[in-house]
């Protein structure tokens, strides 16, 4: 009798965890999914915990992924024509809290470095969460003077992979990617990773 209790309530512990492993499984894949589904993600996670690869450039990083964006005028650009020197290439939204966080630090460092350094801020502008008003407005209320990219096709964020904003590629005078960063960046790390750029 006693072995089939035993037996019993082994069966059930089994049955138990068998049912919520499914359960489990059945709820990361619908997370899965719906994260799929809604595009570009903002991200506070720390920095240091989704630092994009970091290793010298190959073959691949040296052929630029080349998209049109428009600037501040409403005209249409390509990227390929703003190297030349060294780049920081920036997605982000208004709508994004870390990208918010970091902004001043950009402006700073654009002060400081705007001359030896393209800085491309784009703006994920699709139309509804950010328009071309809604951030020129941003910009200007905070008196940021950094150059500003619309990206209303969303051409750039899907040929660099902006599904989680802000994302920062650090590229040389040629395009290629030296270092890059996906989320909000300190001030120290982005002056850090703008003294390895120059150094290139």
């Amino acid at each position: 009798m006693k072995n089939y209790v035993k037996w019993l309530l082994g069966f059930t512990a089994f049955i138990l965890l068998l049912l919520g492993a499914t359960l489990a499984y059945t709820k990361l894949s619908l997370n899965y999914e719906k994260e799929k589904q809604s595009g570009v993600q903002e991200t506070s996670q720390p920095v240091q915990q989704q630092e994009a690869a970091q290793n010298e450039p190959t073959d691949e990083d040296t052929k630029v992924i080349d998209f049109t964006m428009l600037n501040a005028e409403g005209e249409t650009i390509a990227f390929s024509e703003l190297l030349g020197k060294p780049v920081i290439l920036n997605f982000w939204a208004t709508w994004c809290g870390p990208c918010q966080s970091e902004m001043p630090h950009i402006q700073e460092a654009y002060e400081q470095y705007g001359e030896d350094i393209n800085f491309v801020l784009v703006n994920l502008t699709d139309g509804k969460r950010d328009t071309l008003e809604g951030v020129k407005s941003f910009i200007e209320e905070n008196g940021y003077t950094v150059p500003v990219y619309f990206d209303t096709e969303m051409k750039g964020a899907y040929s660099y992979g902006a599904y989680s904003i802000p994302l920062t590629y650090f590229m040389d005078a040629q395009g290629a990617v030296v270092s890059g960063r996906l989320g909000a960046m300190t001030r120290e790390d982005l002056f850090d990773q703008i003294q390895v750029l120059l150094n290139q």
